[in-house]
C-alpha cells in the first residue's frame, strides 16, 4: 500500500485553467479512442426510439394534476396542467395546459436550469414553489410560481441554496432550510438551521438551529389530520440518525415527536399515524419490530398527549420493507422475499376511543416477479403503485378505496423492444465468509453456460439502497439483445434483506460488500456464463467506489471497469463536498482507528504501479456538487502515470450527479456501451 505525498491534489480545483485544460485533453482522448462507427450506431438507435411518451407521473391533487413531460423537441420538458377528472377517465387524451416552459425559461435567462422538483400548497391549490438546479447541481434556486399569471411572483418566497422548502397551511407561510453561510452550513453544505417565511411582512422567523456538528436540518410537508398541512422538521445527526419535530402553525414551536432516531420514514402521515420502519430493536407486545411496520398514532399524541405505538408488521423473513401507504381502508405494504417485491394490505379501523385496529395482511398479486418502485398515498382516491421487473416496462396503479386487487395499469412505458425470447434467472454465490449472496442474471436465451459470453456486473451496496428488478429498455436493446449478458447483484451494504444486511458492511465491515461482489463474479465464471476475458464491472457514486475496490483488489478477474461518479480517495473524502456526511456509513478518517480500515478501502491509495489493470471508462460532471469530480480525476491520472493503456476519462460539464434532460442521457449510455463492446466482446460475437 502506497503512502506518498499525494502529487494530484491539484485536480480538486474544479474550475482552475490547469485542470480544465488536463480534462480538455481526456475528453479528446477518449472520443477518438471510443467515439467511432459503432458508437455512433448506438446514439442513432437509441434516438430513434426514445420517442415522446406519456409516462412521466403526475403529481395528482383533489382537482387537479400537475405534470412535469419531457420529450425529445422539449429535453427539460415542460410543466403542466389538468383537469384530474378528465385525466383519470383518458391520461393520454387528457388536454393539458402549459404552465412552464423550462428550455424556454432557460434560453430567456441564459442559464442550463433543470426542474428537480415541485413544491405544492396542500392538494394543489394556485401556487407552487419550483426547483431549479444549475446544470445538474444539488445547489439550486427556490422560486414560487403563480398558476394563473403563468409565472414567477415577484414578491413571492425565493432562496438559493442547498436545501428543502415546505409550505405551511394554506401557503401564506413556507418553512425553509436552507444552506447559505458558513454559519447556517454543516461541514457537509447542507442547512443546520429553519426557518418560517411570512408572505404578508415577507420577513423569516428563525425556529430552529441545530448544532454546528450535526448533518443537516430537513422539512418537508406532512399532511396531519384530514385536510390539515403541517411540517415535518427533522434534525439528522449523521447520515441515519436524526430527531424529527412537527410544526402544525406558523406562530407556534416545532413539537418534538417521539420516533426513534434511527427510524425509516416510510408514509409521513396519513390518517393521523406517521409509519415508519425502525432500524434497531423497537419491541411491542413482546415482539422485536425491528426492519418491520411501526405506526406512531399522532392524532393521540397530538390532541391526548398519549404515546402510542401500533405494531403493524415485523420484518419479512428473507427480504425486507421497503414501503407503505395509507388509504381510508388500509395500510398497503410493499416488502420483498429474496428481492422480488409482495404487495400486502393490512386493513384497519379507528375504534371509540381513537385508538386504532389492524387486521391480519391479504397479499395482493402483483404484475412479475419484480419490484414496487414506489407507492404512496393520493389525496381522497387511494394508492399508487410503479411496478417494474426487467422484461416488463414499467406500469403505474392506483389502487382505489376498497380495492383489493390490482387493475389496469393508468400508465404504462411503451414497448420499444422484443423480449419474448429473453430470460431473467436468479442465482447465488458464496462469498468470503460463507454467507450467500443472490444476484439476478438477464441474457436473450436459455443458453447460458454453453459458452462464455460477454457480461457485465452491476453493484451498489450501500447506504440501505436495494437493487431490485428494474426495466432499462437501453440496456435491452444495447447489450442484451445483440448477446450480451447483464447481471445485478444484490451484495451487503445495500437493504435488500432489512438493517442487518446493510449493518453488516458498515464502516469497519465495508470490505465485506466488496468481497460479496468478487464472489458473484468467481460464481458467474464457474457457472460458465462468462470468463476473464469477457467480464466486465460497473458501478456509480457508492457503486462507483465497489467497482474501484474490484479494480485494485481483483485486477486480474476483470477486462473492463465503468466508474460514474465515483468515490475513491477514502482519505479525503469528508474533506470534498458533501463528503463528511457519509461518515456514518463509511467511518471518519481523521479518527485513527477508522483512518486505518478506510485505508485499506480507498482504491485511490491501492494502486501500484507494477500491477496490470483492465481497462478502465472513468466518468464524472464538472457540476457535481455532491461527490467530487476529484476522485475520478485523481484516479484516472495516478492510472495514467503508472504507463497504463486504454485508461480513459471523460467528464462532462452540467450534469451534476445524476441530472440530465430528456435527450443528453444518449451519449453517455452509448459510449458506456461502446466501451464494454470494445474490451469484451470477441469476433465470435458477430451481432455487436
Amino acid at each position: 500500500m502506497q503512502d506518498n505525498q499525494d502529487q494530484f491534489t491539484w485536480l480538486e480545483e474544479v474550475s482552475s485553467p490547469e485542470a480544465n485544460s488536463w480534462v480538455a485533453e481526456q475528453n479528446a482522448a477518449a472520443a477518438a479512442a471510443l467515439k467511432g462507427a459503432h458508437y455512433k450506431q448506438l446514439v442513432n438507435t437509441l434516438t430513434e426510439l426514445n420517442t415522446e411518451h406519456d409516462f412521466n407521473i403526475p403529481t395528482i391533487g383533489k382537482k387537479v394534476i400537475v405534470q412535469h413531460k419531457a420529450t425529445p423537441k422539449d429535453p427539460k420538458g415542460k410543466l403542466r396542467i389538468c383537469d384530474r377528472r378528465e385525466y383519470l377517465k383518458d391520461p393520454i387524451g387528457a388536454k393539458f395546459e402549459v404552465l412552464l416552459d423550462v428550455d424556454q425559461l432557460s434560453k430567456n435567462e441564459n442559464e442550463n436550469w433543470f426542474l428537480q422538483q415541485e413544491y405544492f400548497v396542500g392538494d394543489i391549490t394556485d401556487r407552487c414553489i419550483l426547483k431549479l438546479s444549475y446544470g445538474g447541481a444539488d445547489t439550486s434556486a427556490y422560486r414560487e410560481f403563480d398558476f394563473h399569471t403563468r409565472g414567477f411572483i415577484e414578491a413571492g418566497f425565493k432562496a438559493k441554496g442547498k436545501g428543502t422548502v415546505a409550505y405551511l397551511g394554506n401557503g401564506d407561510h413556507v418553512a425553509h432550510a436552507m444552506a447559505t453561510s458558513p454559519e447556517n452550513t454543516s461541514k457537509s453544505g447542507y442547512p443546520l438551521e429553519a426557518y418560517i417565511w411570512d408572505r404578508q411582512h415577507n420577513s423569516s422567523r428563525r425556529i430552529f438551529k441545530a448544532d454546528h456538528s450535526h448533518l443537516s436540518v430537513f422539512v418537508r410537508k406532512i399532511r396531519y389530520k384530514d385536510d390539515l398541512f403541517g411540517v415535518l422538521l427533522s434534525d439528522y445527526t449523521d447520515f441515519h440518525h436524526g430527531d424529527h419535530y412537527l410544526l402544525i402553525s406558523h406562530d407556534t414551536e416545532p413539537v418534538s415527536l417521539p420516533i426513534p432516531k434511527d427510524a425509516e420514514f416510510l408514509e409521513a402521515v396519513q390518517l393521523g399515524n406517521v409509519f415508519f420502519r425502525p432500524e434497531s430493536s423497537f419491541v411491542l407486545d413482546g415482539c422485536d419490530y425491528r426492519g418491520g411496520l411501526v405506526a406512531l398514532d399522532l392524532l393521540l399524541f397530538l390532541e391526548r398527549g398519549q404515546t402510542k405505538y401500533y405494531g403493524i408488521m415485523p420484518a419479512p423473513q428473507n427480504g425486507a420493507l421497503s414501503g407503505c401507504a395509507a388509504d381510508s381502508t388500509g395500510v398497503y405494504a410493499s416488502v420483498t422475499k429474496d428481492v422480488v417485491a409482495k404487495l400486502l394490505k393490512f386493513p384497519f379501523k379507528r375504534k371509540a376511543d381513537h385508538s386504532m385496529s389492524y387486521d391480519r395482511a391479504t397479499e395482493l398479486d402483483l404484475p412479475g416477479s419484480g419490484s414496487v418502485s414506489s407507492l404512496y398515498s393520493i389525496a381522497d382516491l387511494g394508492v399508487g403503485l410503479v411496478y417494474t421487473d426487467f422484461l416488463r416496462p414499467t406500469s403505474f396503479y392506483i389502487l382505489k378505496e376498497n380495492q383489493d386487487a390490482l387493475a389496469q395499469p393508468l400508465l404504462k412505458m411503451p414497448d420499444r423492444v422484443e423480449t419474448s425470447g429473453f430470460q431473467v434467472k436468479q442465482e447465488w454465490a458464496t462469498s468470503k465468509d460463507g454467507t450467500k449472496i443472490p444476484f439476478f442474471i438477464v441474457s436473450n436465451s436459455e443458453s447460458l453456460g454453453k459458452q462464455a459470453r460477454p457480461t457485465i456486473l452491476y453493484g451498489y451496496g450501500g447506504f440501505k439502497i436495494s437493487l431490485e428488478p428494474t426495466y432499462s429498455w437501453s440496456l435491452l436493446k444495447s447489450w442484451i439483445e445483440p448477446g450480451g449478458v447483464y447481471v445485478s447483484a444484490n451484495i451487503r451494504g445495500g437493504g435488500e434483506y432489512g438493517p442487518s444486511w446493510h449493518a453488516a458492511a458498515q464502516k469497519e465491515n465495508r470490505h465485506k460488500s466488496y468481497e460479496d461482489f468478487i464472489a458473484v463474479a468467481e460464481r458467474l465464471i464457474e457457472l460458465g456464463i462468462t470468463d476473464r476475458s469477457r467480464l466486465g464491472i460497473a458501478g456509480a457514486s457508492n457503486g462507483g467506489l465497489l467497482v474501484g475496490n474490484a479494480l485494485v483488489q481483483k485486477p486480474e478477474l476483470f477486462a473492463a471497469v465503468y466508474c460514474a461518479v465515483p468515490l475513491l480517495d477514502m482519505l479525503r473524502y469528508t474533506k470534498l463536498l458533501a463528503g463528511h456526511s457519509w461518515v456514518g456509513e463509511y467511518g471518519d478518517p481523521e479518527r485513527q482507528e477508522e483512518k486505518f480500515y478506510l485505508e485499506r478501502i480507498s482504491p485511490y491509495h491501492n494502486l501500484r504501479a507494477d500491477s496490470k489493470y483492465p481497462a478502465v471508462l472513468f466518468m464524472t460532471s464538472r457540476t457535481d456538487d455532491r461527490v467530487h469530480p476529484a476522485h475520478a480525476r485523481k484516479m484516472a491520472a495516478k492510472m495514467q502515470s503508472f504507463g497504463l493503456e486504454n485508461i480513459f476519462f471523460v467528464e462532462e460539464l452540467d450534469k451534476g450527479h445524476n441530472s440530465s434532460d430528456f435527450n443528453n442521457w444518449i451519449p453517455d449510455k452509448a459510449l458506456q456501451y461502446t466501451f464494454f463492446t470494445k474490451y469484451l466482446c470477441k469476433p465470435s460475437f458477430i451481432h455487436f
